[in-house]
């Protein structure tokens, strides 16, 4: 009778997006059954304790630019504009949110990297971790095939946090 192994199951790679308007991070998320081992009985096996931690995929990291360097942005220059009809001048409103552009331009950087790592078979779950009005723009960015793979989101800014604070923050979802 030949020997007969089981095949090692194959874990699904998970990752994590941790992203805010100012920067984005993707994690690769891996989790190991460690045993614990008892002090109130030392020869009984421990528990068995399923640790996560979190390493930063190459590759997969953005900061935005700064808003200031990209336009020309004075927010104490009032903006004066001539009526055409008559000589009286008015307030105007710049046509665009400049802040507002490079987050989205940040966003839509991730949204393409994660779509094509996606295609390419480099995750097959997918966690975001943003501010909630983030998380709106980054859904509408995401590809179909990204969306079905989202299997939590945390509407937070944690971009500040260090991988293992991030961990902890994961562990509530399991």
């Amino acid at each position: 009778m030949p020997d007969f192994q089981p095949a090692a199951r194959k874990t699904a790679v998970s990752w994590v997006l941790v992203a805010s308007g100012k920067s984005a991070t993707v994690y690769g998320r891996e989790t190991d059954n460690a045993e614990v081992p008892t002090t109130a009985q030392p020869n009984r096996p421990g528990t068995i304790e399923t640790r996560q931690s979190l390493k930063a995929v190459d590759g997969l990291s953005w900061q935005a630019q700064s808003a200031e360097a990209i336009y020309d942005v004075n927010p104490d220059k009032l903006g004066r504009v001539f009526q055409s009809y008559s000589s009286q001048r008015s307030m105007s409103e710049p046509p665009i949110d400049a802040r507002q552009e490079v987050k989205l331009d940040l966003m839509k950087t991730a949204a393409e990297a994660i779509n094509g790592a996606h295609l390419a078979g480099r995750f097959e779950r997918l966690t975001v971790i943003a501010p909630a009005k983030l998380l709106g723009e980054l859904r509408k960015l995401f590809s179909k095939g990204v969306l079905a793979t989202i299997e939590a989101e945390i509407p937070k800014d944690l971009t500040a946090e260090s991988p293992h604070q991030l961990a902890s923050h994961l562990t509530e979802l399991v």
